[in-house]
């Protein structure tokens, strides 16, 4: 019988690709990307296509919305979240729960062969 922690790999979780915006774009143009594509959250690449960071539904609206401040006009590397974590695809969803819960984040980037190929969220990990 298999064991129950090898039975669903991370990548098995992952509902969309990745969507890119480069770090000069504004908020607004990441929040439209949002909706368009039906995802949580952006992620981040500088100039020469390397992530820098993921910016979030609740970015937007608590540090952009909350503040009164300008979507158009805010860029997203001024909002973004630097601390981006990884976890390879094959790994169990028990070690991105544990990932998650010792760093205190809710999103992880899925990688495998060193290529981001989604995003997995607290939501699918751990049901919130």
């Amino acid at each position: 019988m298999a064991d129950v922690q090898s039975l669903l790999t991370v990548k098995d979780l992952i509902k969309d690709e990745p969507v890119f915006v480069e770090s000069e774009s504004s908020v607004l143009s990441a929040a439209k990307k949002i909706k368009e594509q039906k995802v949580d959250s952006v992620l981040i690449k500088d100039a020469s296509g390397s992530i820098e960071g993921i910016v979030t539904e609740s970015d937007i609206i608590c540090k952009v919305v909350a503040e009164n401040e300008s979507p158009s006009e805010t860029k997203v590397e001024k909002i973004m979240t630097k601390k981006i974590l990884t976890i390879d695809g094959n790994e169990s969803m028990f070690k991105a729960r544990e990932i998650m819960l010792d760093n205190k984040v809710r999103y992880l980037i899925v990688t495998e062969n060193e290529k981001q190929i989604g995003v997995v969220t607290s939501k699918e990990i751990l049901g919130k």
